[in-house]
């Protein structure tokens, strides 16, 4: 039996992938978006607050804003296949996207895989337990069980901030370490900061300073984050394919904003949808 060929296979559910999604829906195309959560959202679940996305009339929590996603997939009638890409191969003019145990043959294909988080040095890793260290807060919040607690998190740039906020409300204290003299954060997000009585920043200070000096029951890690697509093999140069996308936080291989990964989404769709009425029309 023949293997049906789609139009359009998005790998990712984030804000870039939903985005491309939607408006490849609306334009009477019928996108398989794939995610390994079957779920949308990606990152923006650990956002504490957004609060510079237009149409908002107030900021929003990153997990509502989540949910809201998944609500307009689903207005959409859009289903989100679970998966995780492994391999994708090229043949002829199509795409074989290989997933556990099945294979997808698609014309257009889209990653919108967004990012994980950069590791600590093997010598700060030993200094903590490994069931001790995370890189998203998400899991926490929902596991009363890691509760109440005392918490550190390394790094100096908003996602260290933002995590901050989103353990505020469920951990006994929080402190932040800084390696340098200052924080790389927009002033609104380093004030709410300050204003917490339950979160402290220190500077110019080591994982080694800290926890030589105190106990914490866990660490998190927000130094950076990186492109999840070196992940994914690939027998052909991504570069120079008409009809692969890379879009959002992928692209970016950092942690970016809501609005440029719609952005981004929205433009790759608008793209797909001209080639097909091109290829129609020929």
């Amino acid at each position: 039996m023949q293997a049906e060929i789609k139009e359009v296979v998005i790998v990712g559910a984030g804000p870039a992938g939903v985005s491309a999604a939607v408006q490849l829906k609306r334009w009477g195309l019928d996108p398989c978006l794939i995610d390994k959560k079957t779920k949308a959202g990606g990152l923006i679940e650990n956002a504490y607050s957004v609060q510079n996305y237009p149409g908002l009339e107030q900021p929003l929590n990153g997990i509502i804003l989540s949910e809201r996603m998944n609500d307009f997939l689903k207005s959409n009638k859009i289903k989100i296949l679970n998966g995780q890409v492994q391999l994708v191969e090229k043949k002829d003019d199509l795409y074989l996207v290989h997933l556990e145990g099945s294979v997808l043959f698609c014309k257009n294909l889209v990653f919108a895989v967004g990012t994980r988080p950069k590791t600590p040095s093997e010598n700060d890793l030993k200094l903590i337990k490994r069931d001790r260290v995370f890189y998203e807060v998400a899991p926490i919040l929902r596991d009363y069980n890691l509760h109440n607690k005392k918490v550190l998190i390394v790094g100096g740039g908003e996602a260290s901030l933002d995590y901050a906020l989103s353990l505020s409300d469920v951990m006994k204290e929080i402190v932040i370490i800084i390696r340098g003299s200052f924080c790389r954060s927009n002033q609104i997000l380093k004030k709410e900061v300050e204003s917490r009585k339950n979160i402290k920043i220190l500077y110019k200070k080591t994982l080694q300073d800290v926890i030589n000096e105190q106990n914490f029951d866990s660490v998190f890690f927000a130094i950076g984050r990186e492109s999840i697509l070196s992940e994914i093999k690939l027998n052909f140069d991504i570069s120079v394919e008409k009809n692969v996308f890379v879009v959002g936080d992928a692209k970016t291989g950092s942690l970016g904003q809501i609005g440029i990964a719609v952005g981004d989404g929205l433009n790759v769709a608008r793209r797909i949808c001209e080639n097909c009425i091109q290829h129609t029309r020929e």
